[in-house]
């Protein structure tokens, strides 16, 4: 969400939450269907270059700007740790861009339920 307040300057930012189904892979083959929830972040933003999508999830993968004075204080950290903590959940994290467009990442978790019942 902060980024996303970074690189929007006109427009809107929209979050929205909703449920899903995730399809649980052991290599090619999908070997269970379950509950997901996917957060989405959506906004009207400055949009993100193809080339530059490739690098957003690595480790201090900052996106260099045309303009300079956009995003001085970022490191690189924060999508690599919301990658890191998706997969670590048995999830995913997507991203949908046009530059000058729009930007969309959307974080899919799997939903465990609990099957004790209280008492």
């Amino acid at each position: 969400m902060r980024n996303s307040t970074k690189f929007t300057f006109q427009g809107y930012i929209m979050l929205k939450v909703y449920r899903s189904r995730l399809a649980l892979k052991y290599g090619k083959d999908i070997i269970a269907i379950q509950e997901a929830i996917n957060f989405e972040i959506y906004d009207t933003g400055i949009g993100i270059s193809q080339e530059n999508i490739q690098s957003l999830f690595k480790l201090f993968g900052k996106v260099m700007q045309k303009n300079k004075s956009i995003n001085k204080e970022g490191i690189g950290l924060g999508l690599f740790i919301t990658k890191s903590l998706a997969v670590s959940l048995g999830g995913t994290i997507e991203v949908f861009s046009e530059e000058g467009l729009y930007t969309s990442f959307i974080v899919t978790v799997p939903v465990t339920r609990n099957l004790k019942t209280a008492h």
